[in-house]
């Protein structure tokens, strides 16, 4: 499972990069900075979905799912507003970042869908077993 991961992962960070390509080569919105949203973005949901997989036989899996979601949702905002006190924050480096936010999210969710699925199944056979 840990290659579905890395899979996930790696096709989310491709498809970014490649929007953010295409942002600075039509759009000419060029930003410093956007490289470190796409690391960010690999690390934070790497880490996120080792944690799902690893609890998502867990009773509380569901508000794990949605507890994660939430913190890296406050995360996010954090990181853009400490780019905007900072005076670093551009309109460039907003929609780059916003934009792998949403490719990264689109991507978290086909990885969970999976395993939404797994837990119910399994919810439902211990129930049928009682």
């Amino acid at each position: 499972m840990l290659l579905k991961n890395l899979l996930n992962i790696l096709f989310s960070a491709t498809l970014s990069l490649l929007l953010s390509w295409s942002l600075i080569m039509f759009l000419n919105l060029s930003s410093a900075y956007w490289p470190f949203s796409l690391i960010y973005f690999i690390v934070v949901h790497f880490i996120m979905n080792i944690i799902y997989r690893l609890f998502y036989l867990s009773t509380d899996f569901t508000q794990m799912l949605f507890a994660g979601i939430i913190v890296k949702l406050l995360m996010a905002m954090i990181i853009v507003l400490i780019f905007y006190f900072q005076k670093i924050l551009s309109l460039a480096f907003a929609l780059h970042f916003v934009a792998q936010y949403i490719m990264f999210t689109i991507f978290e969710i086909k990885y969970l869908l999976p395993l939404i699925k797994l837990t119910d199944q399994t919810k439902i056979k211990k129930t049928h077993e009682k």
